[in-house]
């Protein structure tokens, strides 16, 4: 091959290379974040009240957002605030709320508060990381025409110990007498402490139900293992009465409780007995009516076998019949 095309493929091979690295680029650097369309247009005047530089916050916390926003353009402009909760270090938003849009006069200003709810289970929350908490003003109908952004700067906080159950489900939640439901509990590590040898327990005295799950672990928040899924299978008593009852979950990890509760309606249906009832007696007499022997029934059968029989072999001859007329024709 020569030379002069061994080069042209080497280029060709580099040039595509560099875009293929370069569409990659540009994707890695768009930011996961919900950032004025066409940049701050000066239009509106935004001031952050609540929270402040450096609050501290918690999985599972609710932060109250208060902002004052100003129209500072020519016309009427129906105005929405939104924010977000944002890992700087991870390029990701974990929550994000708006508010109620308010209709702006010129000149007009506006206060927003609204709160945004901290998820106690996020791969994107990391006590080591770098938060913000990023706010946007700007018209619902024309956000290029006017928009507004600011932040604060936000610390995730972790407890030392702490757990939440997430979810707590009865199998089925309605259930007969002398049968069984299972309790299934999920539960999450939100401290900055791994936890051993944690349990779930199930109780209650009515029921006399008092239940205990096997051991297990849950890492520290953030990481791969620091959440469970229990299971515990409770039997429901024959001797109580149909009604809802209160099932008491609790969490037990080093020394703490965490609790929680769920219904589950039993059902006891009146089982139906061979007894006679007290005081009614039924009488069988014998009748006076003249009794007739029973005779036996004859089932006569009156088939035309033979009748058909005849008529398939007439049919049959009249076939081969006409088969022979129209051979000779």
């Amino acid at each position: 091959m020569p030379q002069r095309f061994e080069f042209k493929g080497l280029v060709f091979i580099f040039l595509l290379f560099f875009l293929i690295n370069s569409v990659y680029a540009a994707n890695n650097n768009e930011k996961d974040l919900d950032e004025c369309i066409n940049g701050e247009t000066g239009n509106l005047e935004l001031e952050i009240k609540d929270p402040d530089n450096s609050d501290n916050f918690e999985p599972g916390d609710t932060i109250n957002i208060e902002v004052k926003v100003r129209n500072r353009s020519d016309r009427t402009r129906d105005i929405k605030v939104e924010a977000s909760l944002y890992n700087v270090d991870e390029d990701n938003t974990i929550e994000a709320e708006d508010s109620d849009d308010e209709r702006l006069s010129p000149g007009d200003d506006e206060r927003y508060e609204f709160d945004l709810t901290v998820p106690k289970k996020s791969r994107g929350l990391d006590d080591n990381d770098q938060f913000i908490l990023f706010i946007k003003a700007f018209d619902e109908n024309s956000e290029s025409g006017a928009c507004e952004e600011g932040s604060v700067d936000l610390d995730l906080e972790l407890e030392n110990k702490a757990v939440d159950i997430e979810k707590v489900n009865l199998l089925p939640s309605k259930v007969d007498c002398g049968t069984t439901s299972t309790l299934v509990v999920e539960v999450n590590n939100i401290g900055e402490r791994k936890l051993k040898d944690v349990r779930v327990k199930a109780s209650n005295n009515i029921l006399n139900i008092n239940k205990l799950s096997n051991e297990f672990d849950l890492d520290k928040f953030g990481e791969e293992d620091d959440n469970y899924i229990a299971k515990l299978y409770l039997d429901i008593p024959n001797n109580v009465e149909t009604g809802n009852y209160l099932m008491d979950v609790e969490v037990i990890f080093d020394g703490e409780r965490e609790s929680e509760n769920v219904g589950l309606f039993v059902e006891c249906k009146e089982k139906v007995t061979d007894k006679v009832k007290k005081d009614k007696v039924l009488f069988v007499s014998q009748s006076n009516m003249p009794t007739k022997p029973i005779e036996d029934v004859v089932l006569e059968n009156k088939s035309n076998f033979f009748t058909l029989i005849l008529a398939n072999i007439v049919l049959l001859l009249l076939l081969i019949f006409l088969i022979i007329v129209i051979i000779r024709d």
